[in-house]
């Protein structure tokens, strides 16, 4: 199953170049990440495994404390015309200097369009990043969970 998810050729990997910053976003259906009871519906809700690489050199405290928590109230996602908040936000450790890595859920929706995560940067010099997952993509996705 990892190496499905691992493989950038079946589009549920997305990397990014913005300002010498690296962004990698890997999408898992939450049901692969987290136990489900037996006889418990298939949970349909989304992780994303978002890595952020900042260029080599000292953060200021303001940067270093947004990038530890203050980043959480920033990412959305967006399927059909549903707007979802982030339901769960956890910061786990990044192997590098200057490396943050999120693991961000977001609930489920009736919509199986179009999914794309959005991260509205005012702190670091982003802006605002989105990483769009198409339908198939979508489909492929909950094709592994059932």
């Amino acid at each position: 199953m990892a190496r499905i998810l691992n493989d950038e050729a079946n589009g549920f990997i997305q990397a990014k170049k913005l300002n010498e910053t690296d962004l990698t976003l890997q999408l898992i259906p939450a049901g692969l990440m987290f136990e489900q009871k037996a006889g418990a519906k298939t949970d349909q809700s989304w992780v994303a495994k978002l890595t952020v690489q900042l260029p080599s050199g000292r953060l200021t405290p303001q940067a270093s404390d947004y990038l530890n928590l203050g980043i959480r109230d920033r990412f959305y996602s967006i399927t059909g015309t549903d707007t979802l908040k982030c339901v769960m936000f956890e910061r786990i450790p990044g192997v590098r200097t200057n490396q943050y890595v999120y693991l961000l859920s977001f609930p489920s929706s009736e919509n199986t369009e179009d999914w794309s995560l959005f991260l509205n940067d005012e702190e670091i010099g982003l802006g605002q990043v989105s990483f769009d997952f198409s339908k198939d993509t979508i489909k492929k996705l909950k094709d592994i969970t059932n």
